[in-house]
């Protein structure tokens, strides 16, 4: 069959817009730059410290070039912003465990296979799908020591409150948890309270005070660790001490105390799985290598509470002269 001219210049034009639809559409790497994409769950100081330990480690590396961006707890901002960065980056990695899902997901459809995903800071990595394509660093540690030290602390503990958002996987799997521990192991009953954004922060705290808790425990929530220095400034009215799960946090929020792991550091080990997937190697999910103690004494001392002997080893922040 024989085209006409005008057949033929039709023709043309149809392969011509298939091929710029085909490069509109490709992987806009940098011929220059390795493109790495950030996306952290929320603005808070814990996230913040896994960030610059993914770019103190990536920026040994001249040919990364590093981008970040929070989604600010919004599920809808962060899969706009994984879409993107799926056709940007050669490498995503997602802090925190919303947006981890959300890649995870995504990387299961053959538009956005070109990027390789590596989540961090997750606290329970079962819940992210999709694990034979993707892997990362959990930030979570053993519940039952970190118990154990509030106990040493203070050792008339009986009522323990803690904040999460029902909204958030990890949190409903950290309060399951600690629940199931303070029941058969400690004696110490745990009053969970709902918050689903960081308005209803300050009405549950006062809740968790007027329901007469001795201590606040807040682990691993994004939503509560965004508002946590109005938490600990609640509490502190009424000589409630609060604890938390990021170390990073106890001083600057004035929280008594933290056992945990060091975010930065596992910022570093993200940023080692990933330069690992740049050279072709899948290495399994990973769990914080370290964890400290962390006493914030100038809280102590407001508080009144003793730090006993058996925890002078611990870093001590705040005032200690």
């Amino acid at each position: 069959m024989k085209l006409s001219k005008s057949g033929f210049i039709t023709l043309i034009l149809s392969i011509s817009a298939i091929v710029m639809l085909i490069i509109s559409n490709a992987p806009k790497y940098s011929a220059e730059k390795m493109r790495v994409g950030i996306c952290k769950a929320a603005d808070h100081i814990a996230l913040d410290q896994v960030v610059a330990g993914i770019e103190s480690r990536l920026s040994q590396n001249k040919d990364i070039e590093v981008s970040v961006t929070s989604c600010q707890g919004n599920t809808v901002t962060a899969e706009q912003i994984i879409s993107k960065l799926s056709t940007d980056c050669r490498v995503i990695i997602t802090i925190g465990t919303m947006p981890s899902i959300i890649a995870s997901n995504m990387s299961r459809h053959k538009d956005y296979e070109c990027a390789k995903v590596v989540f961090s800071s997750v606290t329970n990595p079962d819940d992210i799908p999709n694990k034979d394509k993707v892997t990362g660093v959990s930030n979570f540690i053993a519940l039952d020591p970190q118990i154990a030290f509030f106990k040493k602390l203070q050792p008339k503990l009986q009522k323990l409150g803690i904040i999460y958002n029902a909204a958030e996987q990890n949190s409903v799997a950290i309060v399951h948890k600690i629940d199931t521990y303070c029941k058969k192991e400690s004696n110490i009953t745990l009053i969970a309270k709902c918050a689903s954004n960081v308005q209803e922060i300050q009405q549950v705290t006062n809740s968790l005070i007027q329901d007469g808790v001795d201590a606040v425990f807040i682990s691993n929530d994004n939503t509560a660790l965004s508002s946590l220095p109005l938490i600990t400034s609640l509490c502190k009215k009424y000589k409630i001490p609060v604890y938390v799960s990021d170390t990073d946090q106890v001083e600057p929020s004035g929280c008594l105390a933290s056992l945990g792991p060091n975010q930065y550091d596992i910022g570093v080990q993200t940023a080692e799985i990933a330069v690992g997937l740049i050279d072709g190697k899948p290495p399994p999910i990973e769990y914080p290598q370290s964890q400290k103690t962390v006493i914030n004494v100038s809280v102590a001392k407001e508080l009144g509470i003793e730090i006993p002997e058996e925890l002078r080893g611990a870093e001590l922040v705040g005032d200690n002269e």
